[in-house]
């Protein structure tokens, strides 16, 4: 190594070890990294700490354009209808740009996007834009037909895109609950689950025929005031309340009553699964549902012909505005059913989100006969499963060539892969990603970095003096009981049950029509979820989230430890990187969420299923006021400053961390190493002073990162879904590890 390249080396030291004077001995020697994507920082002409800073800790900018999956969860991602052998040929044959095939898709779907249907297709982009779907293709002039309308959506497939989960019981953690998120039946058109048809536009008297006959009120409404009606319709204390009465006790029209027959049985099934409510109560709950629903379903009713489609497109646009989630929330539901002397108790475990909303953005979807909008939707999803499965790639590249996407999404298609964790496939993506990125050698290096470290952390507990008896027996009891959820969930090395979810959409070709292999996907995996009600609570495979998942943290209320694949990926984790290297980035990272065990409020046990009592950091330790420091028994000195770090605990949570992780870790690190020599000489000191530099080095990488500029638990509160995406995905060593500069 030349001088100037020590001297960078040195300076670069100092950036990162500079937070902790205990450390500055490291800084006397140079550094020889491995060429794992901290080296090119050390060659850089530029100013060792600003270009550090730059590659590693800089803001760089937050993904413009990118297409979340998750506001769309269960519904919209579904219905990819097969355009049979034009596009698949299209798509196979890379070389076929100016075929008759492709010719002749290319005016099917520019006759989607003429000019006389612009009204329609508009308002369904401002619509969709709503939910980040921007980039819509430049629409053309053209006036050829290719494609006539289609059959309309069957029940099965209404079916298949409820969303149902399985969650432990708050109180019982040996329980499991059946929690329905968005499961509403639709009910702007009663005939949508009655049967297959959807009234056509020019024979607006099929839907009349099912109508009951309006009211005088009614009658006299105007087409004009349909936003009016919306937000009267929604409050329900407004000019409608006065007829809530007699509107309650009139009969349901007869394409409603089917609804409510079928919604009766689903509503009863739920809440008798769950034990909450008595029979009588669950019956009347539910009829207080459908009718509240059925007001809702007023909101939308328009004229016949193109003003119905016009008014009710305008209208879903104004409440996803007014209200981003159509709900029957605690606001809406309660208000409603009080009115009625019915009171919803805050344990009931039902809920009913969005009801009707995106269903009937697909059934008005379906009526317009534009084949490649809705397909436009599906391979959208082609887009974000092609990096996964490998024979859709060529696909996702002509998709994109094809219609002219810009450069941009190329390079983005890494964070749109990433976001796939929140679709209804996560199973089968979850599958393809950790076969590509994350061995079950990997994993079993991971947990073994973690087991290393959990012993450390006991032995260095055992020998602390504690407050109390009963504060040593609970930290101790949870660092032994932590669960931890390491890379993906261990069913997923259970061939049998991957093949119960993956028999269909394992072999999923492009010619395999996409809403059939959804649909069966999601009916196995509902079977699977209700399976788990009869089960006894397994905290191993249980995971809120998805291997993809790119963010990690430590579960007070369960005493979990998540860290998915999608976080132990270069820079922060390699079976290819020295072992140093993985203690000081991964061992850090374990090592210090396990140290938040020791001050957690609101700790509990999982292995005595009741709430332990509320601990903190200074019951945990006994403090001697006189001597402005903690004293351990084992020589470790954890705050060799003498500065007091207990009199303000959130001023030194991160310091304590920060310093029993980096004890804990270095020594699990020189535990497995002691292993790793066997008989070899371990007096090399060289090797030494080189092992705990790139452990340090390591560690200074990861403090910068991601607790600083790039803290992924920030995104925890934040509430935005592309946050925990691309938290990673803004380091460049990151995103060069995950192909995100070229498809």
């Amino acid at each position: 190594m030349s001088s100037s390249s020590m001297m960078r080396a040195m300076v670069l030291l100092l950036c990162v070890l500079i937070y902790n004077s205990n450390f500055a001995e490291a800084t006397s020697h140079a550094a020889t990294l491995n060429g794992e994507g901290i080296t090119r920082l050390l060659n850089s002409k530029a100013d060792p700490c600003a270009n550090f800073y730059q590659h590693v800790c800089s803001n760089s900018r937050r993904n413009s354009s990118r297409f979340e999956l998750s506001p769309l969860s269960g519904s919209f991602q579904a219905r990819w209808l097969e355009v049979q052998k034009d596009i698949s040929s299209l798509l196979e044959m890379p070389d076929n740009v100016g075929s008759r095939n492709a010719e002749k898709v290319r005016i099917a779907y520019n006759s989607c996007m003429k000019e006389d249907c612009a009204r329609d297709v508009d308002s369904l982009k401002d619509l969709l834009s709503d939910y980040g779907i921007s980039d819509w293709p430049t629409r053309s002039g053209s006036t050829e037909e290719v494609y006539e309308g289609g059959d309309g959506m069957t029940l099965p497939e209404l079916e298949a895109f409820f969303h149902y989960d399985v969650v432990q019981d708050k109180q019982d953690k040996s329980r499991r609950m059946l929690s329905v998120y968005r499961a509403s039946l639709p009910v702007l058109y009663g005939s949508v689950l009655a049967s297959n048809k959807d009234p056509e536009d020019g024979k607006p008297q099929s839907l009349e025929r099912e109508r009951a006959p309006q009211s005088r009120e009614n009658q006299g409404e105007p087409t004009e005031g349909i936003q009016e009606a919306a937000r009267n319709g929604l409050n329900s204390s407004g000019s409608n309340a006065g007829n809530e009465n007699e509107s309650t006790g009139q009969e349901f029209r007869s394409s409603e009553r089917r609804v409510v027959q079928e919604y009766e049985v689903y509503v009863k099934s739920v809440v008798k699964s769950m034990n909450r409510l008595s029979s009588i109560e669950s019956t009347e709950l539910a009829k207080e549902i459908i009718r509240f629903e059925a007001k809702l379903a007023e909101v939308a009713r328009a004229d016949t012909g193109a003003k119905r489609k016009t008014a009710i497109y305008t209208s879903l646009r104004r409440l996803n505005k007014e209200y981003p989630t159509i709900s029957l929330s605690t606001y809406f539901l309660e208000k409603h059913l009080r009115k009625r002397g019915i009171t919803l108790q805050y344990d009931t475990q039902i809920y009913i989100a969005e009801p009707a909303y995106v269903e009937n953005v697909f059934a008005l979807l379906r009526k317009t006969r534009r084949y490649q909008v809705k397909n436009y939707v599906g391979w959208r999803i082609i887009a974000t499963l092609a990096p996964f499965v490998s024979p859709l790639r060529a696909h996702h590249q002509k998709f994109m060539a094809q219609y002219g996407f810009p450069e941009k999404r190329k390079q983005d298609i890494c964070t749109e892969s990433i976001a796939a964790n929140e679709s209804p496939m996560r199973h089968l993506v979850s599958k393809m990603y950790v076969e590509r990125k994350f061995s079950p050698e990997a994993k079993n290096n991971v947990q073994l970095i973690s087991e290393l470290i959990r012993r450390k952390l006991m032995t260095s507990l055992s020998n602390v003096r504690w407050k109390s008896h009963h504060a040593r027996k609970t930290a101790l009891k949870a660092v032994t009981e932590m669960t931890m959820l390491i890379g993906y969930p261990d069913w997923m090395d259970n061939e049998d049950t991957l093949k119960g979810f993956m028999s269909d959409a394992g072999n999923f070709t492009e010619q395999s029509p996409f809403v059939r292999i959804y649909e069966a996907y999601r009916m196995a995996a509902f079977d699977d979820l209700m399976k788990k009600l009869s089960m006894p609570y397994s905290a191993s495979n249980e995971w809120s989230g998805s291997p993809t998942d790119v963010t990690f943290g430590y579960d007070a209320s369960s005493n979990v430890i998540y860290l998915p694949a999608g976080v132990l990926q270069p820079p922060l984790y390699s079976l290819n990187y020295l072992g140093a290297v993985n203690y000081g980035q991964v061992g850090f990272m374990i090592a210090r969420e396990m140290a938040r065990a020791l001050h957690a409020p609101d700790i509990q046990s999982v292995g005595d299923k009741s709430a332990c009592s509320k601990i903190t950091l200074e019951e945990y330790y006994e403090i001697n006021p006189l001597c402005r420091r903690v004293v351990h028994r084992d020589g470790d000195n954890f705050n060799s400053d003498g500065e007091p770090f207990l009199e303000d605990i959130e001023d030194s949570e991160d310091e304590f961390l920060n310093e029993i992780a980096l004890t804990v870790a270095w020594k699990a690190f020189l535990n497995h190493s002691k292993h790793s020599r066997g008989d070899r000489n371990s007096d090399d000191i060289e090797e030494g002073n080189r092992q705990k530099k790139l452990f340090f080095i390591s560690a200074g990488v990861f403090v910068c990162t991601m607790l600083t500029e790039y803290d992924l638990r920030q995104c925890e509160t934040g509430g935005t879904t592309d946050c925990r995406i691309n938290r990673l995905t803004k380091i460049p060593q990151f995103r060069e590890a995950f192909q995100c500069n070229g498809v």
